[in-house]
């Protein structure tokens, strides 16, 4: 219905699904990190040996729930008074947008991570 669309396949593409339809017109989906600079650290936790948590904050992990393990696990942080022992940053992706939230403690990838997984984990490292 649309007469630009109609003299676009009129000249260029000569006919729905035609090879220059299909080169021009069809995308595939690709998981990019969105940045390439550093992660953010949150926080003055900055030492040697603080244990470091890293929550991905890309688009599709925050609507996972990134937000809310960062949230539980600053609260379980200042509740043990164990702030001098960790070191969080958000990072912005770990290209496993399917596999999200997801979360390093030290050199543990957790996907699918929740709250009480990534708290279970922190314990278990920090004994």
């Amino acid at each position: 219905d649309n007469p630009f669309v109609a003299e676009l396949y009129e000249k260029l593409l000569k006919a729905p699904n035609s090879h220059a339809a299909h080169e021009l017109l069809h995308t595939s989906y690709k998981n990019r990190r969105r940045t390439e600079t550093d992660d953010v650290t949150l926080g003055d936790n900055h030492g040697e040996n603080a244990l470091k948590i890293s929550i991905c904050f890309g688009t599709s992990c925050f609507i996972k729930g990134s937000q809310k393990i960062l949230k539980d696990i600053t609260k379980y942080m200042k509740s043990e008074k164990i702030e001098d022992k960790l070191e969080i940053q958000a990072t912005f992706c770990y290209e496993k947008c399917d596999k999200g939230p997801v979360v390093r403690i030290g050199e543990t990838l957790i996907e699918k991570c929740d709250s009480k997984k990534a708290i279970e984990e922190i314990k278990r490292q920090l004994k």
